[in-house]
């Protein structure tokens, strides 16, 4: 999971993690997601 998080701060596409890994596309939005808003979170302080 740590690792899915890494690669999208880096700015991997969900296309790219998921040629790497094969995890499900949905999963990997819902991740996507959580991450984005962990950074607004991280911007509000």
């Amino acid at each position: 999971m740590m690792a899915i998080r890494h690669a999208l701060r880096a700015d991997f596409t969900i296309q790219e993690i998921f040629n790497l890994t094969r995890m499900d596309r949905w999963f990997l939005v819902q991740i996507e997601e959580i991450v984005d808003f962990e950074e607004e979170l991280a911007a509000a302080n």
